[in-house]
This record gives structure tokens, C-alpha cells and sequence, in this order.
């Protein structure tokens, strides 16, 4: 188990595994919380896992590392769909491009811009 050292109740910045909670005799000052990880599940595709955070129950003697959760934000994954669409390689894209338009005129369509076909490319992301 991992136990975070304290000294009158101050975090000495060191945690350390043991197999049981230490006890020191002759040392009453030092003292061993355990520490405990709270890492929830999250999706990557549309959700952001931050943290940790550290919350610290003197009471019960536990060190928490605990990482929060939340949504993405319309912004940001519409940057995460920009960066993606700007990662094909401009080759690539180029020959798709001329390839939609030579369709869409054997189609008899109007030819699409290069920014009408990345905002396509983006919305099949």
C-alpha cells in the first residue's frame, strides 16, 4: 500500500509503499496517511480527464489524488475536427478534390470550392 508521510500534519512531499501502515515509537509527531487514486472513466473522443487534484482528510488520516471529468466544449471539438481535417497531406487531398469535381460534372453538378470540400471532409470526421 502507498502511505504519504506527514509531520504535524504538514505533507513532507513523500509518499512511499509499505506493507502496513507504519508506527514509530518515540516519533508521535510523524505520522502515515494512506493515499488513495479516484481516476474515473472517461470517453477521449468527447470528454477532457484533468487533474489530479489532492484532498487530504486529516481526520481519517487519507491523501486523495482525485482526477475530474467534463465534456468537451463545442470549441474544442471543432479544433480537434480542424486538426484532423488539416492533417491530410495536401497530395491527398488535391487528387480528392479533383476527382469530386470531375464527378460532379460528369454528374452534371456545379464544381465545389476547396473550402466547400475541406468543410465536407471536416463534417465526415
Amino acid at each position: 500500500m502507498k502511505f504519504a508521510i506527514y509531520d504535524n500534519g504538514v505533507f513532507t512531499g513523500m509518499e512511499r509503499e509499505f506493507d502496513e501502515k507504519p508506527v514509530l515509537v518515540g516519533k508521535p509527531w510523524r505520522s502515515f496517511y494512506s493515499v488513495e487514486t479516484v481516476i474515473p472513466d472517461y470517453s477521449p473522443a468527447t470528454q477532457v480527464r484533468s487533474g489530479p487534484v489532492v484532498e487530504e482528510d486529516h481526520q481519517a488520516e487519507i491523501r486523495r489524488h482525485v482526477w475530474s471529468v467534463r465534456d468537451k466544449t463545442a470549441e474544442e471539438l471543432d479544433a480537434e475536427k480542424n486538426a484532423k481535417a488539416a492533417a491530410v497531406d495536401t497530395l491527398i487531398f488535391r487528387v480528392l478534390f479533383n476527382h469530386e469535381n470531375r464527378i460532379r460534372t460528369l454528374e452534371a453538378k456545379q464544381p465545389i470550392t476547396a473550402e466547400q470540400f475541406r468543410n465536407a471532409l471536416k463534417a465526415m470526421l
